[in-house]
């Protein structure tokens, strides 16, 4: 039965997660290597939510990457990789909600916002769900170049 809970994204896998959890604590004395391996159980999926979620986002960050060397320029919205392949777009496995997606100057990252459903912001300031299932790519050839004149002339402090 919990096998069939392990794939729900969501507050729905939580909270399917937890009646189960229930369900083993409350059962007959018969089922005790159930209740033992419970929180073993737990953490695995919550491991593998968090692999998945990491393939995820890197699997939309090769095509954002793709997207850029054809067209010179990040896509305003990850829709814009959607094609035959993967006609719909992956969600937040802890939340259920739509990925993040931000463009720099130079990169882009996605990221979920986790099950706390707050977007932290991703590489600024992340909570654990999205540090390590986010995917964040820098292009040094796009940083922005110092100026010249202020590096060779700096101002008085």
């Amino acid at each position: 039965d919990y096998a069939d809970i392990v794939d729900t994204p969501g507050t729905a896998g939580q909270d399917a997660g937890l009646a189960f959890e229930a369900t083993v604590r409350d059962a007959s004395k018969h089922y005790v290597l159930s209740k033992l391996l419970m929180p073993a159980m737990r953490q695995v999926r919550e491991s593998g939510l968090r692999y998945r979620m990491k393939l995820i986002t890197a699997r939309l960050g090769l095509r954002v990457d793709r997207y850029f060397a054809e067209h010179g320029k990040f896509p305003a919205s990850l829709a814009e990789i959607l094609d035959d392949k993967l006609a719909t777009m992956p969600v937040d496995l802890y939340s259920g909600k739509p990925l993040i997606y931000k463009v720099f100057p130079d990169g882009f990252t996605i990221y979920p916002v986790g099950s706390d459903g707050t977007d932290n912001g991703g590489g600024m300031k992340p909570d654990q769900q999205e540090f390590y299932s986010g995917f964040e790519v820098r292009y040094p050839q796009l940083a922005p170049k110092e100026d010249a004149a202020s590096i060779s002339n700096p101002e008085p402090k």
